[in-house]
């Protein structure tokens, strides 16, 4: 915001990948802008609504159907000056990457919370898109700031049941986390001990029937929570968010569509229900709770599960650990 308010006169483009953040950036920008969301423009979610500042998906501009609608569409980019895109180590993807090629704003600003590398040529790609890096902020360094919570992550042991070797990923995954009912009551217990205590709690699962099985068991615990997924409409997923700021939720399980970007500032408490070994992928997940919670302090706790159910869970829990303790989070075990 501060870009656009420091080259305000320069036609500006800020590009996100999902519905969740174009509503989410429209609202933080107007705000930090001190005007209305109404002066900012948005395309995307069935809208084309440019304006001097506009908020767009990447897909509703680089999937246009029909002749008249692409050339509608290039014209615009034409007038772009600045552009800024979220969550910039997307730019490696072909669909992201041929738009911002497209579009040649001389002022190009990429902000990502996650960690790329040259060697897979995926930082390279980025580097293309927006030059290399000129600035990197820490989480110690925000902490400090006081703009991010400081996370205590618990690590749980999960040690049943144990799985046969020769299964293949899906089904490791499948038994030793998405259907594995001891591990989905450690889950629920975690965050019905969370609710206890009025803590907005955020659960974050890969798969549906993840979702659905640790709703049954927390509705047989009485703790009011809702489970997001991507099936939904954004307007329920926000009335879902306002309900768990409200205080009205105890508890909100979510899909991955709350896995890049999205921010929760009222939770105090994250689980992470649904493994994985990516560090990009780790930090995002972590990051849903780092923005400072205007209810309960500095502080956010996390749960996280060091599985020895089968030896690739137990890989992915122990690189997950060394992730923690690279970015300074504490880590109980």
């Amino acid at each position: 915001s501060a870009i656009i308010k420091v080259l305000a006169e320069k036609r500006c483009l800020f590009l996100v990948h999902t519905k969740q953040l174009l509503k989410q950036a429209r609202e933080r920008v107007a705000m930090r802008l001190g005007t209305i969301e109404e002066h900012i423009g948005v395309i995307g979610d069935g809208r084309f609504e440019p304006k001097h500042i506009t908020i767009a998906t990447v897909q509703s501009l680089g999937r246009a159907r029909g002749d008249a609608q692409k050339k509608i569409i290039a014209k615009y980019l034409k007038t772009i000056g600045l552009l800024i895109l979220d969550e910039t180590h997307h730019a490696s993807a072909k669909t992201f990457f041929k738009l911002v090629q497209r579009i040649d704003a001389p002022w190009r600003y990429g902000m990502s919370g996650t960690p790329f590398g040259l060697a897979d040529g995926k930082g390279l790609m980025v580097e293309a898109a927006f030059g290399p890096v000129v600035e990197r902020v820490t989480n110690e360094e925000l902490i400090a700031l006081g703009v991010n919570a400081k996370p205590t992550i618990h690590m749980i042991e999960v040690n049943e049941p144990k799985i046969d070797s020769g299964l293949d990923w899906q089904s490791v995954y499948k038994e030793g986390i998405v259907l594995n009912p001891h591990r989905n009551m450690l889950v629920a217990d975690w965050a019905a001990t969370f609710a206890g205590k009025k803590w907005p709690t955020l659960v974050l699962v890969r798969e549906l029937w993840h979702g659905d099985n640790l709703c049954t068991l927390l509705r047989d615990k009485k703790v009011p929570h809702a489970f997001v997924h991507g099936q939904m409409s954004t307007d329920e997923v926000e009335r879902q968010k306002v309900r768990l700021t409200e205080g009205k939720l105890r508890v909100l399980i979510a899909s991955p569509i709350f896995g890049e970007g999205v921010d929760i500032p009222s939770i105090r408490a994250l689980i992470v229900a649904d493994g994985g070994q990516s560090a990009a992928n780790v930090l995002q997940k972590i990051g849903r709770g780092l923005r400072k919670s205007k209810i309960d302090g500095n502080f956010l706790d996390v749960v996280d599960f060091a599985d020895n159910t089968h030896r690739w869970l137990a890989k992915h829990s122990l690189e997950r650990v060394a992730l923690y303790q690279a970015e300074g989070f504490e880590v109980i075990t």
